[in-house]
């Protein structure tokens, strides 16, 4: 039978499957479900603290969901990498990113992980305390060829690059101290690879480590002796030549900034970016950030302490000193006596190219201020006001405890009378919140939130079933039926 005749029957195309996806396209949604999974693994760590007390009247509701949708979210990758070899093989560069020596003392570590994905990993923790286990990994770091970051977390580890970079420099424990030499070569070759260092135990191996790190250009320091904090920083930033990228945890003790030598500051880098995290940050702060202002681009502060009345004058951005290229600010934990005078300080004639702010107050845990109640709103509609015409977005949310509706209302009005556009979730995108069943206890002017959140959603709902009908599709009618069927909208229907 000719293929042209009219009794041939017509060839069906097949369907389109994933593995039959071109490898750009597969290799972006790889990248989306890594993505996915990130964003759940961030937004998973605020809810716990969010709902961690049970004073919330919609906090059993809400666990009850998250449950629910964390069985859907958190394994996009791995579920895409069970699909085929194909997939498994595509999306190994993203499942195996980090290495904790800790966990490397598995067979199926040695025989398989190794041998398949080690070309893989990019990033290298040394958090093993067994001297023995530590050993027994250094015979596979050759094989680790794509190290770019190195987290050194505890004095062994530390002690052990020190003597492999400088084999006369530290006692080591016997077994520790051969191998030690054995890896010496590969050692200095890890570390002269690395792009990033966090260093938890500074001590006497830093320098050396820092010296022979020719390509480092982020660090993070953890400063526990108030005594040796700014030597330990002065000599960080001064064997560091290429450094953009500054992290000092100074939780464990108070740093004096105002200590740091000015003959030491001509041999410093040009930072960036810098993050400083301390029980409290005091005014000698500025001593230190003033030598960055020309280059600074994001700075990150965090408090770790609640501050009490008693407390000195705290670290606000003061004039003539201008930060010229800072877009970006992060405010975190800060409590509302050193938050508003650091607000207030916030202006175009220090801050002229700030495009992005984040703030995250700390309120006390028998405070009853939200977003209004503390000024918040006041501090945010006058840095709107300096900054027009331009346009500023600001993240504000509170990490241990819920962001009430009346809090959202409060901010609600704000974009619309200042160029200015809010985000009150720690994350995006955040759940919507359609999800909140309001019960009789709620508030009329609760409710009033979930006007447009539901407006949305109806409208979104009515231009699928509008596509659906033009279509003819009978496949998409049974795509949207089980849609309303797992919300359930279609009982809701039919009892109304």
């Amino acid at each position: 039978m000719s293929p042209n005749s009219p009794d041939s029957q017509p060839t069906l195309t097949p369907r389109a499957c994933l593995d039959s996806l071109p490898t750009e396209v597969k290799s972006r949604i790889a990248e989306l479900c890594w993505l996915q999974d990130e964003w759940w693994r961030v937004y998973d760590e605020h809810i716990q603290l969010q709902f961690a007390s049970a004073g919330a009247p919609e906090v059993a509701r809400f666990r009850q969901l998250h449950e629910t949708e964390g069985g859907r979210y958190g394994h996009s990758l791995m579920s895409l990498a069970r699909a085929s070899g194909t997939w498994a093989e595509l999306t190994a560069p993203l499942r195996f990113r980090v290495v904790k020596v800790s966990k490397t003392n598995r067979p199926i570590f040695r025989q398989r992980i190794v041998r398949r994905h080690a070309r893989h990993f990019r990033e290298l923790h040394f958090d093993e305390v067994d001297t023995e286990r530590f050993s027994n990994f250094l015979a596979f770091l050759p094989d680790f060829t794509c190290i770019k970051k190195l987290v050194i977390v505890n004095e062994l580890s530390a002690k052990f690059c020190g003597k492999a970079i400088e084999p006369l420099w530290h006692h080591l424990p016997h077994c520790l101290d051969d191998a030690a030499q054995l890896s010496r070569s590969d050692i200095i070759q890890l570390i002269q690879r690395i792009e990033s260092l966090s260093y938890s135990v500074p001590g006497p191996g830093l320098p050396a480590t820092l010296k022979a790190a020719t390509s480092l250009t982020s660090l993070s320091l953890r400063l526990k002796d108030a005594t040796a904090a700014v030597t330990t920083l002065t000599t960080a930033l001064s064997t560091a030549p290429n450094l953009h990228s500054l992290s000092v945890d100074a939780t464990d003790c108070e740093v004096d900034f105002s200590r740091l030598s000015s003959l030491s500051r001509s041999t410093w880098p040009t930072l960036k970016s810098l993050a400083f995290k301390a029980e409290r940050i005091n005014p000698s702060f500025s001593a230190f950030l003033s030598h960055h202002r020309a280059s600074l681009r994001h700075l990150r502060l965090e408090w770790t302490e609640e501050p009490t009345e008693s407390d000195d004058a705290t670290f606000t951005f003061l004039p003539p000193a201008t930060f010229p290229a800072l877009d970006t600010l992060d405010i975190i934990e800060c409590g509302t006596s050193p938050l508003v005078p650091l607000l207030s300080s916030i202006k175009p004639v220090s801050l002229p190219t700030l495009r992005t702010l984040t703030i995250v107050p700390f309120f006390g845990e028998h405070d009853e201020f939200g977003f209004g109640d503390s000024g918040m709103d006041v501090e945010l509609e006058s840095i709107a006001r300096q900054y027009q015409p331009r346009s500023l977005f600001v993240r504000y949310h509170e990490s241990e405890r819920c962001l009430w509706p009346h809090c959202a209302l409060v901010a609600r009005d704000m974009p619309s009378s200042h160029n200015i556009r809010l985000d009150m979730f720690p994350v995006s995108p955040y759940p919507r919140p359609v999800f909140y069943v309001p019960d009789d206890s709620a508030e009329l002017e609760d409710l009033e939130l979930f006007e447009q959140s539901v407006s949305d959603t109806i409208d979104f709902l009515s231009s699928w079933h509008e596509r659906v009908k033009q279509s003819k599709d009978t496949y998409q009618y049974g795509h949207l039926a089980s849609a309303l069927k797992m919300i359930e909208l279609e009982r809701v229907a039919q009892t109304t």
